[in-house]
């Protein structure tokens, strides 16, 4: 009986033994797989476009998505969201997002992965109601994120070019919007009012802000020291785009601030 139970037990553990190997081997094979076909794919769209100005280049209608700030704003808080995130969108616009004066916020759209016409009433629904949401012609994914943070830029520097300061964020995120708002008041009047939001609740920063070089400014909450590149998953970068082991400093996606100066340097550096 004991034998029968060892041999039994023997078994089960090769049978599982087999179960990870194959698992890992599949593993292996597809995420192989996956990555030789996304680099081939993105080597020949490099072949084949030799510039920036190719690699980004964003479908967007201006005439389509126009201007909903005010002349007069001196922030714009443009919130990176998905096209199906409607209930999201609400209760931003509900709370953080609230009308606040000087500041105008934007939502970032892609098109909707379902492609159904009903969808996109929903969207142009919200956008003639609300009036505050910007479309790109992309699908939503992961990877074509980098066109609603380039549309963005662009958007704001045709339209409002003369509005100094913007704040990038995303719809899953919750921001003390009368912080950001009140940093930008700071930076443009220059005049520490002592009953503003940021003197009364973060003074430290507030001397902080006064000493900023506004011309080049592009400061985040959280920044990234050097972190190594990697070539596959999710957050893989080809080393055709990036050919270098280490990836340079950069802020996290949480939220950034910057200047219209750096907006218009980023612009003209998608260009070329």
């Amino acid at each position: 009986m004991g034998t029968r139970r060892k041999c039994r037990f023997s078994n089960i553990c090769i049978v599982l033994i087999l179960i990870l190997i194959f698992t890992s081997i599949y593993i292996k094979f597809y995420d192989a797989q996956y990555s030789t076909q996304f680099f081939v794919k993105l080597q020949e769209n490099i072949l084949h476009n030799t510039s920036s100005n190719d690699y980004l280049n964003v479908r967007l209608n201006l005439t389509s998505n126009t201007a909903i700030c005010q002349l007069n704003d001196i922030l714009i808080i443009y919130i990176l969201s998905t096209a199906n995130n409607f209930d999201r969108r609400k209760i931003i616009r509900s709370t953080w997002a609230s009308p606040l004066i000087g500041t105008c916020f934007v939502f970032i759209l892609g098109k909707s992965p379902d492609s159904t016409s009903s969808t996109q009433s929903r969207i142009d629904h919200e956008k003639r109601q609300y009036k505050d949401i910007v479309q790109i012609d992309h699908v939503e994914s992961y990877g074509n994120v980098v066109y609603k943070e380039v549309a963005a830029l662009h958007w704001s520097s045709h339209f409002y070019p003369s509005i100094p300061y913007l704040f990038k964020t995303d719809d899953d995120l919750i921001v003390d919007s009368l912080l950001i708002s009140s940093i930008g008041q700071l930076m443009t009047t220059n005049n520490r009012n002592a009953s503003s939001y940021i003197s009364k609740y973060r003074p430290t920063l507030a001397s902080a802000v006064v000493s900023i070089d506004r011309s080049t400014l592009f400061r985040g909450a959280w920044a990234m020291g050097y972190q190594t590149t990697l070539r596959g998953g999710k957050f893989g970068v080809s080393e055709y785009v990036w050919p270098h082991p280490v990836l340079p400093h950069y802020c996290s996606g949480f939220g950034w601030f910057m200047s219209k100066n750096v907006r218009n340097k980023l612009v003209t550096a998608s260009y070329t």
